[in-house]
């Protein structure tokens, strides 16, 4: 599979609504845990999990596909593949991946970012993406998507760096390693 990189902090949209978050602003049933991320900050092992829920009648999840522009549905239109794990399904940590792709985040896919805080209530957070550190990468073992629902699998590895809040660049000179792996079910965000 291909290995994808950032090429410079791309202004990609995490997405955020498509899952659970958005959820818990209407009627939810049927939390559950839908995958897994294995992964390593520094020398701290963690393992954060994927979770999805109906929302009204359909379900959504923290592992979704949604248009970058919704109103683009031709089929060169481009899509947002995300990843987004917290350290239990009540909460506490975030860790996200986001793709931008067109037909194949495998074989075109631009990882656009990647980001952790280990406290979504505080304002530090890291990022990828400071200028002259190497990129984080992914690399997809499998994806299919039907559109409305499907898989994924890959890892990562990389630096992510500390930034002040979630619009100030990150520091080149306050960057610790990361890598692991992950596994979730995917569904079409909202």
């Amino acid at each position: 599979m291909k290995h994808l990189t950032l090429s410079g902090l791309a202004a990609i949209a995490l997405a955020l609504v498509s899952g659970p978050l958005a959820a818990q602003e209407g009627d939810t049933t049927d939390l559950e845990i839908s995958g897994k991320v294995e992964w390593t900050f520094g020398d701290t092992a963690l393992s954060y999990v994927t979770s999805s829920s109906v929302y009204d009648t359909m379900r959504v999840g923290s592992g979704s596909v949604t248009p970058v522009n919704p109103d683009d549905t031709g089929p060169d239109a481009k899509k947002l593949l995300t990843v987004m794990a917290t350290e239990s399904i009540e909460g506490g940590g975030l860790f996200s991946i986001g793709i931008e792709y067109t037909a194949d985040p495998a074989k075109d896919g631009v990882v656009g970012r990647v980001d952790y805080t280990p406290d979504p209530m505080a304002t530090a957070l890291w990022v990828n993406g400071a200028a002259g550190v190497a990129p984080v990468t992914v690399t997809l073992d499998s994806f299919a998507f039907d559109g409305a629902t499907g898989k994924v699998s890959g890892s990562f590895a990389g630096d992510l760096c500390k930034a002040a809040d979630w619009d100030t660049p990150p520091d080149p000179k306050d960057c610790t390693a990361i890598k692991g792996s992950f596994v979730t079910d995917l569904y079409a965000g909202l």
